[in-house]
């Protein structure tokens, strides 16, 4: 069975997460992930000012990273050497390799693109969807502006709902708390 994590930044997300998975199964990182887990197989982002910011502010460790990098954002694959992937913001779900649906988010859009390389199952993490009780958006804290947007969680854990029959692979939502009910829930340790 082809297993892929699909790592996304939310509060509860940590290094210690990462470590554990490390050699187990693919790792696709989504936006800062990648600087808790250099060695992610995939990164991924939708946006070009969070991929222009990470090139410009953090260029050593940015340019440093060895994985595929992926996004739906033409300009960043021409400035910062990204594969692109076509994208559709009409279509709940994408089973066609030359699209990913946005699903408002770069943690859905992950989840499409693993879903489209082939694996059987795959494992979330990261995916809160919500705030964490201290305030924090992300496992960082918040993007600084202009990438710090507002995140409407409600409308996200809709469009996962919606694309959820269409979804080929297992998908095992492992993030220590999260509002994002439609998978499964497991315990990272007793999935891998």
């Amino acid at each position: 069975m082809r297993t892929a994590i699909c790592a996304a930044s939310g509060p509860s997300l940590t290094k210690k997460d990462l470590d554990y998975v490390r050699g187990k199964a693919a790792l696709y990182a989504v936006n800062d992930v990648y600087k808790l887990a250099p060695w992610a197989d995939v990164l991924y982002s939708c946006d070009f000012e969070w991929w222009h910011h990470q090139a410009t502010t953090d260029r050593a460790r940015f340019w440093a990273f060895k994985g595929e990098k992926w996004s739906v954002n033409k300009q960043a694959g021409q400035e910062f050497d990204v594969n692109v992937v076509g994208h559709s913001v009409a279509k709940p779900w994408s089973n066609d390799p030359k699209f990913i649906a946005t699903g408002g988010n770069s943690g859905f859009q992950a989840l499409n693109l693993a879903d489209l390389h082939g694996f059987d199952r795959i494992i979330l993490l990261g995916y809160d969807m919500k705030l964490a009780d201290n305030g924090k958006r992300h496992f960082f804290g918040d993007h600084p502006s202009p990438m710090n947007k507002d995140s409407d969680y409600k409308r996200w854990i809709g469009y996962f709902e919606e694309a959820l029959p269409f979804i080929r692979a297992e998908v095992i939502n492992c993030t220590r708390s999260t509002a994002l009910t439609c998978f499964p829930r497991a315990e990272l340790e007793k999935v891998i």
